[in-house]
């Protein structure tokens, strides 16, 4: 039956998943290749105990990276590996629902429908945002600071990017967006003399 299942699901995707990027399906990930440099892989796999799906999303950005390498920030990443500027479980997700594993026809359309749903909510628009480093991408890194490597660099990066986006960076100093607050006096320190440095060279 799972075998089955995802084999109709890899079908189901590469029919339905639109992206303007080059787009891969494979039969536990889908993978997004930009020609900017950004790369995503939304890996998806099953759990016996449970009988659902974990999905997790890794992005890397040769842009943002350069950015960041640039700054050398002399604290370390939300990320233990160094080269993704974001990961996330949909576990964590706020609009999480189990996708289990369908044992009707009925259910397996549903199912079908709710992987769809959260690759479209969830997981392509934060890609595309990361390609644009657009206004959403901010919010986003405020809303879900922890998925982030350096959030406030990358808020940096995105108003850097776009100038026509209005960033409060004294608002992205907050602890609150920092992800986790270890070495937080390094971390707010160094981040508030990078704002100091921009309102230098203004």
């Amino acid at each position: 039956m799972k075998n089955d299942f995802e084999k109709e699901l890899q079908i189901f995707l590469k029919e339905h998943l639109s992206v303007p990027a080059d787009l891969k399906v494979n039969r536990h990930q889908v993978i997004i290749d930009d020609r900017s440099g950004t790369k995503a892989e939304i890996n998806f796999t099953y759990l016996n105990i449970s009988m659902e799906y974990s999905i997790s999303m890794n992005v890397s950005s040769k842009r943002i990276q350069k950015f960041i390498e640039q700054i050398d920030p002399p604290y370390p990443s939300n990320i233990s590996a160094s080269n993704l500027v974001y990961y996330s479980y949909y576990l964590n997700e706020k609009q999480y629902f189990p996708l289990m594993l369908p044992t009707t026809e009925a259910g397996k359309k549903q199912t079908f429908e709710n992987f769809l749903k959260v690759f479209q909510s969830i997981y392509i628009p934060r890609v595309f945002n990361l390609i644009e480093l657009n206004e959403q991408l901010i919010n986003d890194v405020k809303e879900n600071p922890k998925h982030y490597s350096y959030p406030f660099l990358i808020g940096m990066a995105a108003a850097n990017h776009n100038t026509s986006i209005k960033v409060d960076l004294e608002e992205l100093l907050s602890k609150k967006y920092l992800g986790f607050e270890n070495n937080l006096d390094l971390k707010m320190e160094f981040n508030r003399q990078l704002v100091r440095n921009e309102d230098d060279d203004v």
